[in-house]
């Protein structure tokens, strides 16, 4: 996979609150009140902690991988590539979408 830089620079640093997920979608609220929606068919999730923050986005046709600091990962398989990821900041506007 490589890099997703846009995703990256918006994400990196940024401290989890949650992870939820509900039928096909995972909903990442963040510390700062930023909400990162992904419609996934499937994901894997491991040593992702409270507040564990965000260090590289990567990206590659349907798949996504969420690398967190201390070495958590979020692996997921999107529902559809290029449609399937949308990053709202704490006002609700519209920060990202792919």
């Amino acid at each position: 996979m490589k890099q997703n830089a846009e995703l990256t620079v918006l994400l990196r640093g940024r401290a989890v609150a949650s992870i939820e997920e509900e039928q096909t979608t995972v909903t990442v609220t963040f510390q700062d009140a930023w909400v990162m929606r992904i419609h996934a068919e499937a994901k894997i999730a491991s040593g992702i902690e409270k507040f564990s923050k965000i260090s590289q986005v990567l990206d590659e046709d349907s798949g996504m991988e969420i690398r967190f600091e201390g070495g958590g990962q979020l692996v997921l398989r999107l529902a559809n590539a290029g449609n399937s990821v949308s990053v709202r900041d704490a006002a609700n506007e519209v920060v990202y979408l792919g």
